[in-house]
């Protein structure tokens, strides 16, 4: 189950330029949220960290931080701006069991392959403490499309990503619906989603 070759090659060509544009220019809400739910010293896995900035903000807030992408143009940029080494490996190389008290994966796994995407919340949902949270944003839709830089985007709707965390072992699903835009300038409708492992 490799990851899509057209998605990383855009993340690798474009890395330092993404990387300014992706650092949010206000603190992320769910983030924010995600560090209050967490054991003071508590481990995170900062999965699909694209260049680091919410690595950089668990960090500085007291976690133990493992940063994990499959571009390793995104990898260098984590070491370049945060002084953080992060894992280059694809969702589907995720195998750990029990380690982390919270999974941060913010758009990026919208940019596996549909099919791939039951077999990646198993890995999430094994990787999970017992009561470990879990965040996820995705957009919001039916379609499967590339955009026009060549980029994989399998849209989800609420009821379609409920059932496979469900299905995952996940509990207290929470989705709110919000809007966003595109690296391309595009508007986006959004799910934003937490969870949590069964204690």
């Amino acid at each position: 189950m490799p990851s899509d070759l057209e998605t990383l090659n855009f993340y690798d060509t474009e890395a330092e330029t993404y990387a300014t544009w992706s650092k949010p220019a206000k603190p992320n809400k769910y983030l924010e949220a995600l560090i209050k739910q967490l054991p003071s010293n508590g481990h995170v896995l900062d999965l699909g960290c694209g260049a680091g900035w919410a690595s950089k903000a668990f960090q500085d807030a007291g976690f133990e931080v493992t940063a994990w992408d499959a571009s390793a143009g995104l990898v260098a940029q984590v070491k370049r701006l945060h002084g953080i080494n992060a894992v280059c490996s694809s969702f589907q190389d995720l195998d750990e069991n029990a380690k982390f008290n919270g999974i941060w994966a913010s758009y990026c796994l919208q940019h596996a392959a549909r099919e791939h995407m039951p077999d990646i919340l198993v890995r999430i949902s094994k990787a999970l403490k017992p009561n470990g949270i879990l965040y996820i944003g995705v957009q919001r839709g039916p379609q499967t499309l590339r955009d026009v830089l060549g980029r994989l985007y399998c849209h989800y709707q609420p009821d379609e990503m409920r059932g496979l965390l469900t299905t995952a072992g996940m509990v207290d699903i929470n989705i709110n619906l919000g809007s966003g835009k595109n690296y391309d300038g595009t508007p986006t409708d959004n799910l934003d989603l937490t969870c949590r492992k069964p204690g």
